[in-house]
């Protein structure tokens, strides 16, 4: 990995909850509403393309549930 600067947004986050809360809070609200819950959280604004790029940077998945699917997928 290449010189993170330690006063990144990311890297601010990383360092106050850690990776396993910050997926556990991407997995069950999703990019903009985790960015939202983070913000009020940690206190400055978190952008939803932060948590873009952590899902990204460590492949992240979602299991995502269609139970409330109105439509026939057949």
């Amino acid at each position: 990995m290449k010189n993170d600067n330690p006063k990144t947004t990311t890297q601010i986050l990383l360092k106050h909850f850690g990776e396993a809360y910050l997926y556990q809070v991407w997995a069950e609200l999703g990019m903009y509403k985790s960015a939202e819950r983070l913000s009020k959280e940690i206190g400055f604004w978190v952008t939803e393309y932060t948590m873009r790029y952590l899902s990204y940077k460590f492949n992240w998945k979602r299991i995502l549930f269609f139970d409330f699917c109105w439509f026939d997928w057949n």
